[in-house]
């Protein structure tokens, strides 16, 4: 299945490079085909894109037909060639879309309502007027009136008359900003944003709405209120080569009901909750991307990563990249645990569980690979304090992993370069019957490949004194296990008779950990007093220094 997939964006990459556009030569890429192959169309003008007057025509898909300019807001009702003369600032929407919201509709200034369309921005910008939030708070530039506000402003819109279906459209060369969304397609096929710049929009850059065989290519979605991509009830529909950096909230969110979504060598940097979001969808693939200075705000859902999953199916992540993120590098959970994501009126919402399979992911300094359900990968360093990994399985080399909710499972192998990964995973104390009149400070230590036994005797004041495991602590620039063991009084009431004598306590501590530890040292604690009682190397370790791999068998809650 990975490599059908990842046969399929290879080929769509390709055929991106055969798109190409100049003043006298338009190119008209057409998505890809059933088969999952792309078919590029030609469209050659015979007059100069940016020249005036005079006779220009162009052919498109086999038939000739005129350079139309625009230089304002308008509506597109017939197939053709549309050229932006200038930029089009400070404009407000005109055009009825027939979209309703609530009780208003919502106006584009740019409206395409007719299939065949290749509309050509020649590099110029179709800047709104600003928009205020729900709360009154100028998000942009400037601010609209009531009515204005009121329509949810479009900077360009591809939607047919009354919602039909539109094909084969083109949108390319052209920045829009200052809208409540910058660029809007909605039921069409074939259709493709190409070096389209939806930045500093109120809520969303790009938003596709029952969209297939589509494309969005080279095309950038930055700072907006939302998010940078916003797809919905999409099918067979990629995102190649583009950049979504300082949204709001999520950089691309694929939304309830999407099919095979694609995206390769996306970036994705700088939003709050998740670089790429994918909730209620199937067939999700990122591919050779990369997610930096994701997450952190964990105040909307109670967490955040670079790659969020939500009752998603068939998702795959392939060969992609985290960089410096704040929180998890993939969560993948259900609707039950992420409340407010999912549309739960629908038959398929419930707690249905999100299942990921990720090959040659990397997280912090370690590249990891696995198949799950319900689970959260990241890297310990990276990790804030409300994506705490204390309760994960540490796998070494940094990387942390856990379980989402109580249906959960992983098979994951990771591996790494240079310094060998080594992380403790669990350890296990007890104490012997105490000696009375004994003052003993003395440990044996017993490394078994991964797991370091360590048998001793402390002392504590008088016979209503234990010895707890007060710290187990790897230190990786040393390649070093410290095992801290601490003699401390027993929780007694004070009427308990305790002899008033030195005695001797047994202990046996069990260390278990993800790599060979070069050394170990145990060190016994006496009212504050550090005391190193045995120290050890362990030669064998440095075999296993270098690169390598490690497994984690499978885990579940």
């Amino acid at each position: 299945m990975l490599s059908g997939r990842r046969f399929a964006v290879i080929v769509q990459v390709v055929s991106m490079l055969l798109v190409g556009l100049s003043g006298s030569a338009l190119a008209v890429p057409t998505a890809p085909d059933a088969g999952g192959s792309a078919t590029p169309a030609s469209v050659t003008a015979t007059a100069a894109a940016g020249g005036t007057g005079g006779a220009s025509s162009a052919s498109l898909g086999g038939g000739s037909v005129g350079v139309q300019r625009v230089d304002s807001c308008t509506r597109i009702d017939e197939p053709g060639v549309y050229v932006l003369d200038s930029d089009v600032t400070n404009a407000s929407a005109t055009e009825d879309t027939g979209i309703e919201v609530g009780n208003e509709t919502v106006q584009a200034c740019v409206l395409v309502a007719s299939s065949d369309v290749f509309l050509a921005g020649d590099d110029h910008v179709i800047d709104g007027r600003g928009f205020e939030d729900v709360d009154g708070n100028d998000t942009l530039n400037a601010s609209f009136d009531e009515t204005e506000r009121a329509q949810y402003p479009v900077g360009v819109a591809v939607r047919g008359e009354n919602g039909s279906a539109l094909s084969n459209v083109t949108v390319t060369n052209v920045t829009t900003r200052d809208w409540f969304v910058g660029a809007f397609v909605e039921k069409a096929s074939n259709a493709t944003l190409f070096e389209v710049d939806a930045d500093e929009n109120a809520n969303v850059g790009m938003e596709l709405v029952d969209v297939e065989d589509s494309l969005v290519v080279a095309s950038s979605a930055d700072r907006n209120g939302f998010a940078g991509l916003y797809a919905s009830g999409t099918s067979n529909t990629s995102v190649v080569d583009s950049e979504f950096e300082g949204n709001d909230v999520v950089g691309v969110d694929v939304y309830f009901g999407n099919v095979e979504m694609v995206l390769v060598n996306a970036s994705v940097s700088n939003s709050s909750v998740a670089g790429v979001a994918t909730v209620q969808s199937s067939g999700t693939v990122v591919a050779e991307s990369t997610a930096r200075n994701v997450g952190g705000d964990d105040s909307l859902l109670g967490f955040s990563g670079s790659y969020l999953f939500v009752n998603a199916t068939e998702a795959v992540v392939l060969e992609s990249a985290t960089r410096a993120d704040g929180s998890w590098a993939l969560y993948a959970t259900d609707c039950e645990n992420a409340p407010g994501t999912c549309l739960n009126a629908t038959p398929d919402a419930g707690d249905g569980a999100a299942m990921v399979t990720a090959e040659s992911l990397s997280v912090g300094n370690a590249t990891v690979s696995f198949t799950g359900q319900n689970v959260a990968v990241g890297a310990v360093d990276a990790l804030t304090a409300n994506a705490s990994a204390s309760a994960g399985l540490g796998l070494g080399a940094g990387v942390v992993v856990t379980n989402t909710s109580a249906n959960a499972f992983v098979d994951l192998s990771t591996a790494w370069t240079g310094a060998r990964p080594v992380a403790v995973s669990s350890t296990r104390f007890a104490v012997a019957n105490a000696t009375p009149g004994v003052q003993t400070d003395a440990a044996t230590v017993d490394v078994r490949d991964r797991t370091v036994f360590v048998e001793g005797t402390t002392w504590g004041n008088d016979a209503c004194y234990t010895a707890e495991l007060s710290s187990v602590r790897y230190d990786a620039a040393a390649d070093r296990l410290t095992v801290t063991v601490t003699s401390v009084p027993l929780n007694v009431s004070n009427d308990t008779a305790c002899a008033q004598v030195v005695t001797g306590i047994p202990y046996r501590a069990v260390v278990s950990l993800t790599g060979a530890p070069g050394a170990v040292e145990v060190v016994h604690v006496h009212d504050g007093q550090r005391t190193v009682v045995a120290s050890t190397a362990n030669e064998s370790a440095n075999e296993s220094a270098g690169n390598g791999t490690a497994t984690v068998a499978t885990i579940g809650a």
